[in-house]
């Protein structure tokens, strides 16, 4: 900084140096002397989404990069197969990031969430949301129910589900909206039209083997 104190003959030594040495300032360190809130967001991805969803994980990052740009803030991003509760409270409290935005959590991460919430950290939800807490996502019941409704309305009879995780949020949203579509049609609900892919393309394909060696084959499958 340009403080009065230094003369400019040391100031422009330490400049050159600065230049030479390639220096760059650590903002960590800079927000934590100034006191100043940290202007870094920790985006935090699902385990293994950088395996079974590429496009997913892009077009999330596209739209916070957006955001982002148009800010002083910067971002930071992990997945939760390096970041569990313990180590987003070290995130926080050591200063690496301002707040955390969690991508795609299931109802086995709501422990998480309390823990999050009691500790006081900034922190919102992206692709998913949970009741008290500022979330989100789209409308994944209704996505659901329309998919199905279009199935239905293009004559087909016997609809297959491919599931993601079974405690996954947006997973199971979109599943009821599936079996409202079916109710409302007034067409029966069969458990084996549906199976579990957790979101991976080799189980998917399992899983549609397993639907064409049916005796009733599936005429459609939502997956």
């Amino acid at each position: 900084k340009n403080d009065s104190d230094v003369a400019d003959e040391t100031r422009k030594k330490i400049k050159s140096l600065l230049k030479n040495e390639r220096y760059y300032p650590n903002i960590h360190a800079a927000s934590l002397a100034s006191k100043k809130k940290v202007k870094i967001i920790g985006l935090v991805f699902p385990k293994g989404a950088f395996l079974w969803a590429d496009h997913y994980v892009v077009e999330i990052l596209r739209g916070v990069s957006q955001v982002v740009e148009e800010s002083e803030f910067k971002v930071m991003f992990f997945t939760r197969d390096q970041v569990e509760t313990s180590m987003c409270f070290g995130l926080y409290k050591s200063g690496q990031v301002g707040g955390l935005a969690l991508v795609g959590i299931s109802k086995s991460d709501y422990p998480m969430i309390k823990e999050i919430k009691k500790e006081k950290i900034p922190f919102v939800l992206l692709n998913s949301y949970c009741a008290g807490v500022d979330s989100f996502d789209c409308d994944n019941k209704l996505g659901g129910y329309i998919a199905t409704r279009h199935l239905i309305k293009s004559g087909r009879k016997r609809i297959a589900f491919i599931h993601a995780r079974k405690d996954w949020i947006s997973a199971i949203d979109r599943f009821e909206g599936y079996k409202k579509a079916l109710k409302q049609a007034g067409m029966t609900f069969r458990k084996d039209y549906v199976d579990f892919a957790s979101f991976s393309t080799e189980e998917a394909e399992l899983v549609t083997e397993k639907f064409l060696s049916l005796k009733q084959i599936p005429d459609a499958i939502f997956a």
